[in-house]
C-alpha cells in the first residue's frame, strides 16, 4: 500500500517505581463515598509524588505533556474524536479483567493487589494437575450467573447504581476503543481472552507450554475448552450490557511470543481464524472487518508466520516489541498495517540510553518500517528520582527525532476519518 500521510506517533508510560501507589481497592470498596475518599488520598499521594519529581526534573512534565500533544496521535484521529459526542462520565470501581474471572471460575485464588495492579499466585493454577483428554471432559462450563466472583462483581454494579444514580457505571473490559485503521483512524473492538493467555491463568507456564510442546491431544483438548471459557464469558457480559463495536481485538495475546514457529500457526493462527468466524458470525461482522494482532515480547521468531496469518487481509494493527534491526523484517510480514512497537528493556532502556541513541532507534526504526503507519509507544521506569533527568533529555530527544522525521515526510494529502460505524 503506497504511503498517502507520514505521520508517524510516540508515546511514553513511565513509571515512578520508587513510589507506592496502591489506591483504593476495586474489589474491596464498601460505599461510593468510601471509593471516592480512597481516590482523594490517592490524588493526594500523586501530588506528593510531583512536588518530588518537579524538585528534581523541572521539565520533565512539560516535555512529557509536549511529546503527547503533538505527537501522541495522528492528526485524523485528533479530529475523528474531536467530533464524537463526549462519553459520560464511568467511574464504578471495576472488577478483575475477564481472563481473571474466568481462572476464579475455574479454581484459581483471587489475585492480590500491590502498587495498582493484581497479582497471581504464581503456586496454585486451577487447572496445573490435568493429566488427561478424559479429564478435562469431565469439567463443566460456568454457570456464570452463580459463580461467586461473578455475583460479588454484579452486586458492586448494581450497588454503584444505587449510590450514584447520575454516575452510570463502567463497562466490563470488553471493549477497546482504539484499534488503528491506516487512513480510517481507530474502531472500536470486542475483546475475547486469547488461548495462549488462558493457559498461562489457568495451568501455568510451565505445564502449559510442556503440553503444547509435547501433548498435542490434550493440548488440542485444552485449546477446545478455553474456547468456550472464552467464548461463554464474553457472550455473557453482552448479555449483561449490549456494546457496540465494528472489529475483533483478539488476535493473538499477551503471551503469544512463547510460541514457536511450529506451534503457532495451530495454536495462534488456527485460534484466530476460528475466533473470527464465530464473531462475524455471531454478531454480524463483515468479513472485512478489522482486527489486531499481538505479542507482547520480543517475537521475531514469528514474523514469517504472521505474513501467512489465515485473516492476515484483517489485520489493521499490530502491537509487539520493537526489536533492533528487525523492524523490516516485520514490516515485509505486514506491509499495510499500523505497527504499534514497544520500546522497553531489555531492548531498549530509556532510562540507561544516551540521547543520540534514543534518536538513532527511532529513526531507524521508522525508515526500517517505511516512514508510515508506525506509532513508538516508549514503557520504562524510573527506580529512583536522581533517574528523571536522564527521562527528561530523553523524551526531548524523542520529540527532536519526531520533529525530524515529520519534516523530512513528503507533503500529502491528508486522509480523511471515516466515521466510526457500530454492530452489536
Amino acid at each position: 500500500m503506497a504511503a498517502t500521510h507520514n505521520e508517524i506517533t510516540a508515546s511514553l508510560w513511565l513509571q515512578y517505581a520508587w513510589h507506592r501507589h496502591d489506591g483504593p481497592d476495586p474489589v474491596a470498596w464498601r460505599s461510593a463515598a468510601d471509593w471516592e475518599a480512597g481516590k482523594q488520598a490517592e490524588a493526594r499521594a500523586s501530588t506528593e509524588l510531583m512536588v518530588e519529581v518537579r524538585r528534581t526534573a523541572p521539565d520533565l512534565e512539560d516535555t512529557i505533556r509536549t511529546l503527547h500533544d503533538q505527537f501522541g496521535t495522528p492528526q485524523c484521529v485528533r479530529d475523528q474524536r474531536a467530533r464524537r459526542s463526549p462519553a459520560p462520565s464511568s467511574t464504578w470501581p471495576g472488577w478483575y479483567e475477564p481472563r481473571d474471572m474466568i481462572a476464579i471460575a475455574m479454581g484459581a485464588p483471587e489475585p492480590c493487589r500491590l502498587n495498582g495492579l493484581w497479582w497471581h499466585d504464581r503456586e496454585h493454577y486451577p487447572l496445573e494437575g490435568i493429566g488427561s483428554v478424559a479429564e478435562l471432559a469431565r469439567l463443566k462450563m460456568p454457570d456464570w450467573p452463580r459463580v461467586g466472583c461473578v455475583q460479588r462483581m454484579l452486586d458492586s454494579r448494581e450497588r454503584w447504581r444505587q449510590e450514584r444514580p447520575d454516575e452510570p457505571p463502567a463497562g466490563f473490559g470488553i471493549i477497546w476503543d482504539n484499534l488503528a485503521v491506516p487512513g480510517r483512524g481507530e474502531v472500536a473492538t470486542i475483546c475475547y481472552p486469547s488461548y495462549v493467555d488462558l493457559g498461562l491463568y489457568l495451568m501455568g507456564a510451565t505445564r502449559f507450554l510442556t503440553i503444547l510442546g509435547g501433548e498435542p491431544e490434550l493440548a488440542d483438548a485444552f485449546m477446545e475448552l478455553c474456547f468456550e471459557l472464552s467464548i461463554s464469558y464474553t457472550e455473557y457480559l453482552l448479555s449483561l450490557r449490549s456494546e457496540s463495536f465494528t472489529g475483533l481485538c483478539g488476535f493473538g495475546g499477551d503471551a503469544t511470543f512463547f510460541l514457536s514457529p511450529t506451534l503457532y500457526p495451530r495454536y495462534g493462527a488456527a485460534w484466530d481464524a476460528r475466533l473470527f468466524a464465530h464473531v462475524c458470525a455471531r454478531h454480524r461482522l463483515p468479513t472485512e472487518a478489522p482486527c489486531n494482532l499481538h505479542s507482547c515480547g520480543a517475537s521475531a521468531h514469528l514474523y514469517a508466520a504472521w505474513g501467512r496469518h489465515p485473516c492476515h487481509r484483517n489485520i489493521t494493527a499490530m502491537q509487539t516489541r520493537l526489536i533492533p534491526g528487525a523492524v523490516g523484517r516485520l514490516r515485509s510480514s505486514l506491509p499495510d498495517v499500523e505497527l504499534e512497537l514497544t520500546l522497553h528493556p531489555p531492548q531498549f532502556d530509556l532510562v540507561a540510553a544516551e540521547p543520540e541513541a534514543t534518536r538513532a532507534i527511532l529513526r531507524q526504526s521508522a525508515a526500517d518500517a517505511g516512514g508510515r503507519n508506525v506509532h513508538f509507544s516508549v514503557i520504562t521506569a524510573a527506580q529512583q528520582p536522581t533517574d528523571l533527568p536522564r527521562v527528561t533529555r530523553n523524551v526531548q530527544a524523542i520529540i527532536d527525532e519526531m520533529t525530524a522525521l515529520r519534516s523530512a515526510a513528503r507533503p500529502a494529502r491528508r486522509p480523511q476519518c471515516a466515521a466510526t460505524g457500530a454492530s452489536t
